[in-house]
C-alpha cells in the first residue's frame, strides 16, 4: 500500500474516532450527567497552567529527539500549532461555540480564543527559547525551574493583559442577539459541529503519540505515555483531581461522572491514536524488513 491511501486511511480513522470520543461527552450530557460545576482559585488555576507549561517543555523535548537538527522557527512552530490545535483554538471551539451564539462566529473567537491563542503564543515561545539557550548550559531542571517562574508571571500577568488588550476589538464587530443565543439542549446541528471539527485536537494528539513512538518505546508504554502527555497538555489530568476536591456538587458520584465525560474523552483519545501509530509503525518495520530481506 502506498504513502497515499495509507494517509487517507489514517484520516479517516482519526476522523471516525474523534467523534466517537466527543460523543462521550456529548451523550453523557443528554443521559442527564451534570456539566462540570466549580469555581477555581486563582491559585490552582496557575497550578494547571504551569503544569501545561511544563508539558510545552516535555514536547520541545521530543521535537528535538525527533529531529536533531531541527530550527528554532521549526520547533516553535510545530510546537505552537500542536498546542493551539490539541486545545481546539483554531477550528473546533470558535465554530461550536460561535453557532451556539447568534452564529457570530468572529466576534466569539476574538473575544473568547484570540486570547487564548495569544497565550498559548506566547507561553511557547518562551518555553522553547528556553530549552534551546538554557539547556547548552544548565541541566533540564533548571530549565524547568525557569519555565515555572515564567509561565506563573504569563498567567498571572500577561494573560489578562493581553484580555485587555484584545476587548476593545468588540466595538468593531457585530454582537450577538439574545434571542440568536442558544442554551441546553442545544439542536443536532450543534453536536454535528462539535463531532465533524473534533479532527483537529485528533490530529495533535496523533502526532504527539508519534513523537512519542519515536524513540522506539514499547506499545504498551506508548499507551501510556501518550494518555499521561494528552491529560497534562489540555490540563484534563489536573482538572480531574482538582475538581474532585473543590467541585461544588455534592454528590461524590455525581461529581466523579461530571469530570469524567471531559477526562475519559481524552483517555479514549490516546489509546485511539495509540492503536493508529503502533499499526503504523509495525507496517513499517515490516517494509523495511522485506526490502533487507530482498536485498
Amino acid at each position: 500500500m502506498s504513502t497515499k491511501p495509507s494517509r487517507l486511511w489514517l484520516g479517516l480513522y482519526l476522523f471516525v474516532m474523534g467523534i466517537i470520543a466527543v460523543n462521550i461527552h456529548i451523550q453523557m450530557m443528554h443521559l442527564g450527567v451534570l456539566y462540570p460545576q466549580w469555581k477555581p482559585t486563582q491559585w490552582i488555576n496557575t497550578v494547571m497552567f504551569v503544569i501545561q507549561s511544563l508539558g510545552v517543555l516535555w514536547l520541545s523535548l521530543q521535537l528535538v529527539r525527533w529531529k536533531s537538527s531541527i530550527s528554532f522557527a521549526q520547533q516553535f512552530g510545530i510546537a505552537f500549532v500542536t498546542m493551539a490545535a490539541i486545545q481546539e483554538l483554531f477550528i473546533r471551539l470558535p465554530l461550536t461555540a460561535g453557532y451556539t451564539v447568534d452564529q457570530k462566529y468572529l466576534f466569539v473567537w476574538v473575544l473568547s480564543y484570540l486570547p487564548e491563542l495569544l497565550v498559548t503564543f506566547a507561553t511557547t515561545l518562551g518555553v522553547i527559547s528556553f530549552h534551546r539557550y538554557l539547556t547548552r548550559r544548565y541541566n533540564l531542571l533548571v530549565t524547568a525551574i525557569v519555565v515555572t517562574f515564567y509561565s506563573v508571571g504569563v498567567h498571572l500577568w500577561l494573560t489578562p493583559f493581553l484580555q485587555e488588550m484584545v476587548d476593545p476589538l468588540a466595538q468593531y464587530l457585530t454582537p450577538p442577539s439574545d434571542s440568536g443565543v442558544l442554551s441546553f439542549p442545544y439542536p443536532k446541528i450543534v453536536d454535528i459541529i462539535a463531532s465533524v471539527t473534533f479532527i483537529e485536537p485528533m490530529i495533535a494528539a496523533y502526532f504527539v503519540c508519534y513523537l512519542i513512538g519515536q524513540n522506539g518505546t514499547r506499545n504498551l508504554y506508548v499507551l501510556l505515555k501518550t494518555i499521561a502527555a494528552l491529560l497534562i497538555l489540555t490540563k484534563s489530568g489536573a482538572k480531574f483531581v482538582f475538581y474532585m476536591w473543590i467541585s461544588t456538587i455534592d454528590d461524590l458520584m455525581d461529581r466523579l461522572l461530571s469530570i469524567s465525560q471531559f477526562t475519559l474523552e481524552w483517555v479514549f483519545i490516546g489509546v485511539a491514536v495509540s492503536v493508529a501509530a503502533g499499526y503504523f509503525q509495525s507496517r513499517k518495520s515490516r517494509a523495511v524488513s522485506l526490502t533487507n530481506a530482498t536485498d
